[in-house]
């Protein structure tokens, strides 16, 4: 059946292209929006190794059906009918080689401390994309957010891809250069 489009986005690199593009895009009907971080690590040199805290376990989690009890910062955000209904369909169409979509999940006892999503999309296999990682704010500042990054990139190493990519917050950016990524704009 048919879907009802929600929403249009459009990202640009800077200098954008032509220049006036803002305002042609405004003129549209489009409105401003925040600017993305977009961070690369080569995975041949990389990730830094990111100690846990005591207590602090990874579990990871490859069934789809697991993900929705999975509880941090970002995951009433991306949890609706939007892109994780899309990739657990991929998910489910994607061969046995360790692609596909999984999720990385610290447990501090019982409690879920903080997760992330990575996708090694079977058409794009050199490359990983990390997602919603996220630590509950009172464990923020321990070296789990590093970690499960750090875990969630040698997974994408082992799968076979040479490189993982995410998009940062100005706040989260120096977590992840500390994991080894580096800005690519």
């Amino acid at each position: 059946g048919a879907r009802r489009l929600e929403s249009v986005g459009c990202w640009s690199l800077l200098p954008t292209r032509p220049k006036r593009l803002g305002a042609i895009l405004v003129a549209q009907g489009f409105e401003g929006g925040w600017q993305p971080h977009w961070m690369a690590l080569d995975l041949k040199t990389g990730p830094a190794d990111s100690p846990l805290p005591d207590g602090v376990v990874l579990r990871w989690i490859r069934r789809p059906d697991d993900w929705q009890w999975i509880e941090h910062p970002y995951h009433a955000y991306n949890s609706g009918p939007n892109w994780r209904t899309t990739l657990i369909r991929r998910e489910k169409a994607a061969s046995r080689t360790g692609r596909g979509l999984h999720a990385i999940v610290a447990w501090l006892g019982e409690r879920p401390v903080g997760a992330a999503t990575l996708l090694i999309e079977p058409r794009l296999p050199k490359v990983a994309g990390l997602y919603d990682i996220g630590v509950v704010p009172d464990q923020r500042n321990r070296g789990i957010g590093a970690e499960v990054t750090a875990a969630a990139c040698r997974a994408a190493r082992d799968a076979g891809c040479r490189w993982a990519v995410l998009n940062a917050t100005e706040m989260g950016a120096p977590v992840y250069e500390r994991v080894g990524f580096r800005s690519v704009g």
